[in-house]
This record gives structure tokens, sequence and C-alpha cells, in this order.
């Protein structure tokens, strides 16, 4: 731009912050500086909110990454929206099947996870495909509104719900528990595990 078409160093600043700012929204870590901004809070006032340290969040907001499935949470909780929203918008439904491998990859949840929005626009189930690496887990226990259905299609996932204890599902096994038990979970095997994940109301 210096070279091409003269511009001072002042002006090209102002032209990379317009283009930022307009794709401000495409990311998740953008969404949440979004939030935080129109709340008028500063990076050390969520991150003592959301209890990790200013640099955590700062980070999160410039690459989406280095927050797990609790810290993302928290987040929403924070803002009082839902993880889904906050990881891919608000989206319109579509009427009609998702297709293998089309639903909307969600690469927020932490290192060795991934998961995939098997439904669409706002809806009273939460469907989501979870794919979890070996030994990568939910970085601690937490708890939301609503209920939630989970079935292991391969692999072995070890859950640990308040009041129901520590449970090895493998595949084909299920498990129905109340959301507001605090709960997390772990891949303790040595292979991924592919679990349909459902909660309701769409709360996670």
């Amino acid at each position: 731009m210096r070279l091409d078409r003269g511009l001072a160093l002042s002006e090209i600043r102002q032209i990379l912050a317009t283009k930022s700012a307009k794709g401000e929204a495409r990311t998740v870590g953008a969404r949440v500086r979004r939030l935080r901004l129109a709340r008028r809070l500063s990076i050390r006032e969520l991150a003592d909110a959301v209890g990790v340290s200013a640099s955590v969040i700062s980070t999160f907001e410039r690459t989406s990454r280095g927050v797990g499935v609790k810290v993302l949470r928290s987040i929403a909780d924070f803002f009082s929206v839902t993880v889904t929203t906050l990881s891919l918008g608000v989206e319109p439904s579509r009427p009609g099947p998702v297709r293998r491998n089309a639903g909307r990859r969600i690469a927020t949840f932490g290192e060795g996870i991934e998961t995939r929005a098997l439904a669409t626009g706002p809806k009273l189930m939460d469907c989501k495909e979870w794919v979890i690496a070996p030994g990568s887990h939910s970085d601690g226990a937490y708890s939301h509104a609503g209920e939630e259905f989970l079935y292991v299609l391969t692999g072995v996932l070890e859950i640990t719900v308040d009041g129901l204890g520590t449970m090895r599902l493998e595949a084909g096994d299920s498990l129905y528990f109340d959301s507001t038990r605090q709960h997390s979970w772990r891949n303790p095997d040595g292979q991924a595990c592919t679990v349909l994940w459902i909660n309701t109301p769409a709360s996670f």
C-alpha cells in the first residue's frame, strides 16, 4: 500500500482496522471481543468474571484458541448466550437433512475436540456430533440449564456426573441426566471417541 498507492502509515492502519472490523464477527474470539466491548468491559474484568488470566482472554479474542469447554461455557453464561451461538453466530433454520460430515464444524472446544452442529437455527434441542481425541477432556466440571442425552458411537468416554459418580461408556452405551448437575468427561482410551450429544433446551 505504501509503495503502490503512496499511502502514509496512519492511512494504512486505518484501512486495516476497517477491514478487521468488517470481519470481526466471523470468529468466536472476535464475537467475545464484540460482546465485551458492548458492555464496556476491560479484558481484565472479563477474565476475573470467568476465572482465568487476562492473557488467556487476550489470546482467545485474537486467535480463538487457548480455552477449553469449561471456560467457553463460563464465557457464554456470562454473556447469557449458548456456546453454539457464541461459536457460530445466529444461524437461520434450514429444513431437510444434514448430510454426513456436512454439519457446520465448531473448532473452539479445545485441543483434540471437534464438534459438528447437526441441526440449524433456534430449536428446542441442541444436537451435535463430538469427536474427542485420546486424552482430551472437558478441562474441569461445569453445569448449565436443561437436560442432556449422549450416545457413544465409537470409542470410550469416561464421564463423571454429580450424584451419579464416574461411568465408563463404550460404543452403544447412552446416558441421560440433568445438566444442572456438575459434570466432566474425558477420553481415557487410545482411540478417538465419537459421541452423539443432545442438550435441551438449546443451552449449550
